[in-house]
């Protein structure tokens, strides 16, 4: 198995309550977040597994008081960085580390709406998508790569979101398709889930601005992630599953045993070129 982008879920909680997040991790405390040691084993692990980039997730990697730490540890290793986030603390890890030590940034913008972002529980306030905006500029600034990740789901799949692109011009544009996930987030289906005809009408209404769409069958096993307490997990059958912790049995073995298809992750464009490229 050649793995060579990994998602480390660093920490367990988040300051948004997204109805359709899928990694909600609630056998684990939400205050609970691995010690800079403990973190960095696991990036240890990732980089002798023969990974070639790790992209910080959570939760809300932000909230970690060391990830610029661990984005330097990370790239002592020789690992590409990138993080997924809202936003929550952005500002202040782009004051802690040097650009050159941070790859790309996700930026997590479903909506435009104010309405949508807050009934879906993205944001607790108005305004969270010009802020998205403001946060992109800054990276245009730094010089670091900016990926735009959309979830589609009931409230904004016939939302026209062409403003938002064109004002932060990512050079990758994730879509996806709102993903159940049985003790995640199967509470609260009617309120995100969408039929795979309303994805396909958000994606072709976007075609212009070349969305990387993926739908809920592409997604099932087709990620390498690790949880906040270092095991491997998946989400084969809609059903998150876990492994032993990689330091018990290693990152390949952890990952076979979640059902990961390497196959999958080739099929949705998951090994693209992340040579540093931020003229969108």
């Amino acid at each position: 198995m050649n793995i060579t982008t990994v998602n480390y879920h660093l920490v367990p909680h988040c300051n948004a309550k997204c109805t359709f997040c899928f990694a909600t991790f609630p056998g684990i405390p939400k205050r609970d977040q691995p010690s800079f040691t403990h973190a960095s084993k696991v990036l240890d692990a990732i980089s002798d597994a023969g990974a070639t980039r790790v992209n910080f997730a959570g939760g809300e990697p932000t909230l970690h008081p060391q990830l610029g730490e661990l984005i330097r540890h990370a790239k002592r290793l020789g690992l590409a960085t990138s993080i997924v986030t809202n936003g929550a603390k952005l500002a202040g890890l782009l004051e802690e580390i040097e650009p050159a030590e941070l790859d790309w940034v996700a930026l997590s913008v479903d909506s435009a709406s104010d309405r949508v972002n807050m009934a879906s529980g993205r944001s607790a306030r108005p305004g969270y998508a010009a802020k998205m905006r403001l946060l992109a500029s800054q990276l245009k600034q730094a010089s670091i790569g900016i990926k735009l990740n959309t979830v589609v789901f009931r409230d904004n799949w016939q939302e026209n979101f062409s403003y938002t692109l064109d004002a932060i011009r990512p050079t990758r544009w994730k879509v996806f398709q709102a993903l159940p996930v049985i003790g995640q987030n199967d509470a609260r289906l009617s309120e995100f889930v969408i039929s795979s005809e309303q994805f396909s009408q958000y994606i072709d209404r976007h075609a212009e601005y070349r969305p990387v769409a993926e739908d809920n069958e592409a997604m099932t096993d087709s990620y390498a992630m690790i949880d906040p307490l270092g095991r491997c997990f998946g989400n084969t059958k809609g059903i998150q599953i876990y492994s032993a912790p990689i330091s018990q049995v290693g990152l390949i073995e952890g990952l076979r045993s979640v059902g990961f298809d390497e196959q999958k992750l080739t099929a949705r464009d998951g090994e693209w070129e992340w040579s540093q490229s931020v003229e969108a």
